[in-house]
C-alpha cells in the first residue's frame, strides 16, 4: 500500500507548484494592467490640469472684454429681470 501512495505524491506536487506558478503568472498580468492604468490616470490628470488652465485663461479674456465694454458682475446675488414688450420677428 505504501508504493501507490508514493506515485500518487509525486502528481499532486507537481499539481500543487503548477498552481502556485500559474497564480505568480496571473498576478504579474494584474500587476502590470495596474502600472497601465495608473499610467493612464497620470496622463488624464495632466489633461484635465492642462485643460483647467486653458479654461482659466479663456474666461479672464471673457471677462476682461465684458469689463473692457462696460459689463460688470453684480456685486450681491440679486438678479434682475428687465421687463420687455412682445418682440416680433420678420
Amino acid at each position: 500500500m505504501r508504493a501507490p501512495l508514493r506515485l500518487l505524491l509525486i502528481p499532486v506536487a507537481l499539481l500543487v507548484l503548477g498552481g502556485i506558478v500559474w497564480i505568480n503568472v496571473a498576478k504579474l498580468g494584474v500587476t502590470r494592467e495596474t502600472a497601465e492604468i495608473v499610467k493612464q490616470n497620470q496622463s488624464l490628470e495632466a489633461q484635465i490640469a492642462q485643460l483647467d488652465a486653458r479654461l482659466a485663461d479663456l474666461r479672464s479674456k471673457v471677462y476682461t472684454g465684458a469689463e473692457a465694454s462696460g459689463m460688470v458682475l453684480p456685486t450681491s446675488d440679486k438678479t434682475t429681470r428687465l421687463q420687455g414688450g412682445a418682440a416680433t420677428i420678420r
